[in-house]
């Protein structure tokens, strides 16, 4: 956290060879992964962190870990938001939150949407960003936590976002999106409900209306699985395509549509198929 990684790495490959001499891929095991990925990704060695955070996220689908899965999300998302890849990053730190929310974890949900925050402001989306900020703004609070953990990379990360954002609105603008965010937190469920959209049964906004077409007919496919419940993986098992590659449909599902959640897109398609 202080930023010392050439001396946190060798620790944490040390601690991970430990455990797994001890008791294989256990959570602490699975976590220790996140950490290691983490800091070869701030080293700069961004493919090797990704590979490293996939190999977790392979281990966790093996063994059926969630809670060092939303940590792991993150990772991977930290390296593709380094690498440019920001419609993948997104995806992942969507579910990330979600998964942090399952468990009642407000530190988790914090940090990773820190990262959104970061990756929607790198997207152009900058009133979004600012909402977000907002959002993240009360997390911190909720979480009895130091802001970015105390990291001074997240530290940096954070303040570029702040005043690029703010450049791009304007005080006004950036103020007022703040705010909307700020005052939507006022509760963790609402708080990552009104972030990333619910899946768990929180009220949300009424999707407004899409443009008829305005989706490929591959990303019909891909919403018309989405309603049926499917998630990412078996979305790709279906449709025979990379994982990756769903994550990528559903995250432009959402932003072409101009909705935040899953549940919006089921919403949606029922609608649509009462019309005449």
């Amino acid at each position: 956290m202080t930023g010392d990684i050439e001396k946190s790495l060798p620790l944490f490959r040390d601690a991970l060879a430990r455990l797994e001499a001890l008791n294989g891929a256990g959570s602490f095991v699975l976590q220790l992964y996140s950490a290691i990925a983490q800091a070869e990704i701030w080293q700069g060695q961004l493919r090797e962190g990704l590979a490293t955070a996939s190999r977790g996220l392979e281990l966790c689908e093996e063994t059926g870990e969630q809670y060092a899965r939303s940590a792991l999300l993150f990772a991977c998302s930290l390296s593709r938001w380094m690498l440019g890849e920001y419609s993948e990053a997104a995806a992942g730190l969507t579910e990330a939150v979600r998964l942090a929310r399952s468990f009642n974890d407000v530190l988790g949900a914090a940090t990773w949407l820190e990262l959104l925050c970061w990756t929607t402001a790198a997207m152009g989306r900058f009133e979004r960003a600012a909402v977000l900020l907002g959002v993240g703004s009360k997390l911190w609070q909720l979480g009895g936590g130091q802001p970015m953990l105390g990291s001074l990379l997240m530290i940096d990360a954070h303040e570029t976002c702040e005043r690029n954002t703010l450049e791009a609105l304007g005080p006004e603008r950036y103020q007022a999106a703040f705010d909307r965010g700020a005052a939507a937190a006022v509760e963790f469920d609402h708080a990552i409900s009104y972030a990333v959209g619910s899946d768990a049964g929180v009220a949300e906004p009424r999707p407004a209306a899409a443009r008829p077409g305005s989706l490929s007919e591959r990303e019909y496919q891909v919403a018309e699985l989405v309603a049926q419940g499917l998630t990412n993986k078996e979305i790709a098992l279906r449709l025979v395509i990379s994982r990756r590659t769903a994550e990528s449909h559903v995250v432009h599902i959402l932003d072409k549509l101009g909705f935040s959640s899953r549940s919006q897109i089921a919403t949606w398609l029922t609608a649509r198929s009462q019309r005449p």
